[in-house]
């Protein structure tokens, strides 16, 4: 008896390594006298399964766990067993029990890649899995073993067919994807002393009651509802959040937050709000208003959620760290980012003092808390954040990925605004290699790319090659559809700065109207100027300090190709734009004073000025870099 106790405490302490460092053990080795209830070596894996499957077996996690080392020791059985447990997943027919089995038997699986791998690619699983997390076939059943098979369903479901996000828009204050977040139910040592519980029971013909997994790991005052829990409300609640559920994986967030939204006020009946369950729904419905574009009300369930979880426990958590992060998203979406900026940044010392920082999901909380950083003027620590997000993102998909292309991407875009023109070509040029590696040269987020390239290039004196890069862009947005935004009159900008910069070097004159290459490339300039200032006009961005940039270099255009008229208009335009935004006293504005007097131009008078700043209504929020010339950024 005392070997067999050694045995099984052997097991389980194997699997605890498993789980945490994902290599195989050797199997423990037991005098043949000595194996009570362990299969003789012979016997294989899907045996064992099959036994396993049998309407009137006994499974207890000691025989799962000898079924994955047998797996881990003899690879070539995984296939077999994998149809077994799947045709016992789909099959119509099969009692609750069976599946339950099947589940527990998978869901320790999945610490294999191999068997994930096979588990993905048989058909019939995801469906099987969606069927169980939805309860379809389970209404006649009991409410905890429905339940947990639920809960088993969706963490098989979460490693076998992980949702992902991308696109180059990825920001704060974009909608966030389900696999981003948290998820109500994770599996616990509660959840499988049920488990072990029920399948015995279930066995024996029991009906031994079970203790329910959020009740039995919470504090007194998660206890002290218990006659709250067994109303017909709480149980109402359940039910309609088991029904948001399968309404919300249709994609139907209108659906979801209406069965939400009626459990929230059932739970309120009974005074059960106040419970990890509670705390569940309301966090769900803040999830589903958020992805309807209702963010106010999305960040006042996401908000109570969070206050549920510091009363009751459940915040020192993995779930209570993606909490955080819905919290920060709505107030990006509000534009409060000061408080977003605190919502991620706790989300991410929860990660970090719970050790689960190294994740994509920690990338994710690492790559918010940079663009609201960056939005809010701190550039290095944004910069730091980006780093640190696509060392780890790297490290767990490899190096040739998206979100490391749009990573890069921001890492160039706050070493522009630190001045640091070097590391955001270096980065700018790494993420279009990654682009190019991709297939993906012609998105919206290579065009963003190619603006960065060309504001370094400018601001480094390469013009060539900074109007190359910027031609690229206005091509890529023109082709895109998307010329009428301020990326693609940033662009345009840049390109007439340098191509007024390049014809310098060419020996085009102010007072030279001959044909030639400077004189061409000035002609050019000017064009690409005059549709960026008419691009700004039309985005009712040109009185703000990238118009005054635009206009100053429509300016100088003119003025070099002898249009004396034409460029004290630009210039005293921009002018006027300077003082409605009290930037006299800049270098924006002693430059365009300076190149207005030598046009001959006049700046117009005080009511002329007041009536542009009756017209400039309230400031816009620009980033701006004062440099060179028109160098705008990205």
């Amino acid at each position: 008896q005392g070997q067999v106790s050694r045995r099984v405490h052997g097991v389980q302490q194997s699997t605890r390594v498993r789980q945490c460092r994902a290599v195989a053990m050797p199997r423990p080795t037991v005098p043949a006298g000595l194996c009570l209830g362990v299969p003789p070596p012979e016997t294989t894996a899907a045996s064992q399964v099959r036994a396993a499957l049998e309407p009137g077996s006994v499974v207890g996690f000691p025989q799962v766990t000898e079924i994955c080392e047998r797996l881990e020791a003899e690879p070539s059985e995984l296939p077999g067993v994998v149809l077994l447990l799947v045709a016992a997943l789909r099959d119509p027919r099969a009692p609750l029990r069976v599946k339950l089995q099947a589940l527990t038997i998978s869901n320790e699986m999945m610490y294999n890649g191999v068997a994930v791998a096979n588990f993905r690619a048989t058909c019939g699983m995801k469906e099987a899995l969606g069927a169980l997390r939805a309860g379809r076939g389970l209404e006649d059943s009991c409410a905890i073993t429905t339940e947990i098979v639920r809960t088993l369903a969706t963490e098989c479901s979460r490693v076998c067919f992980p949702e992902g996000s991308g696109g180059s828009g990825e920001g704060p204050a974009a909608a966030p994807q389900r696999g981003e977040l948290w998820t109500p139910w994770t599996t616990s040592s509660a959840m499988r002393k049920n488990l072990q519980r029920l399948l015995e029971g279930a066995a024996a013909g029991a009906a031994a009651p079970l203790t329910s997994p959020l009740s039995s790991c919470q504090t007194s005052a998660v206890l002290s509802t218990a006659e709250a829990e067994s109303t017909a409300e709480y149980a109402r609640a359940r039910a309609l959040e088991a029904s948001a559920l399968a309404t919300f994986d249709k994609s139907d967030y209108a659906g979801a937050a209406a069965d939400r939204q009626e459990a929230v006020r059932l739970l309120r009946s009974v005074g059960a709000i106040s419970t990890e369950f509670g705390a569940t729904v309301l966090g769900e419905l803040g999830l589903a208003r958020l992805l309807l574009g209702d963010a106010k009300t999305g960040l006042q369930a996401c908000e109570e959620a969070l206050g549920v979880r510091r009363r009751v426990g459940g915040l020192d958590t993995e779930c209570g760290a993606r909490l955080m992060v819905n919290v920060g998203t709505a107030k990006a979406q509000l534009d409060d980012m000061p408080g977003a900026l605190h919502a991620f940044e706790e989300a991410l010392h929860l990660r970090r003092h719970l050790g689960i920082l190294q994740t994509m999901a920690g990338a994710r909380v690492l790559r918010n808390v940079g663009l609201a950083r960056r939005r809010l003027g701190d550039h290095a620590g944004a910069t730091q954040a980006f780093a640190e997000a696509l060392v780890i993102q790297e490290h767990i998909e490899g190096p040739q990925t998206l979100r490391g292309a749009q990573v890069l991407w921001h890492i160039g875009a706050s070493k522009i605004a630190l001045g640091d023109f070097f590391g955001a070509l270096k980065a700018g040029e790494a993420s279009r290699n990654l682009l190019a590696q991709l297939g993906l040269l012609g998105t919206s987020l290579c065009a963003e790319v190619l603006g960065i390239l060309g504001l370094a290039r400018l601001q480094l004196g390469d013009y060539h090659r900074a109007a190359e890069a910027c031609g690229e862009a206005v091509a890529l947005h023109r082709r895109l559809g998307s010329l009428r935004s301020l990326e693609a009159a940033r662009a345009l900008a840049n390109f007439g700065t340098a191509l007024l910069r390049s014809s310098e070097r060419d020996g085009a004159s102010a007072d030279s109207a001959a044909t030639g290459g400077g004189a061409a490339l000035v002609r050019a300039a000017e064009a690409a100027l005059g549709e960026a200032r008419e691009l700004l006009e039309e985005l009712h961005s040109l009185v703000s300090e990238d118009g005054a940039c635009v206009l100053r270099g429509l300016g100088l255009a003119r003025h070099r190709r002898g249009n004396l008229n034409g460029a004290a208009g630009a210039l005293g335009e921009a002018q006027r734009i300077i003082r409605c935004l009290g930037l006299q006293d800049t270098w924006l504005g002693a430059k365009v004073a300076h190149e207005l007097d030598d046009c001959g131009g006049r700046s117009r008078s005080g009511s002329e000025v007041g009536e542009a700043q009756r017209q400039c209504g309230q400031k816009p929020m620009v980033e701006f870099l004062k440099m060179l010339g028109f160098a705008l950024t990205a």
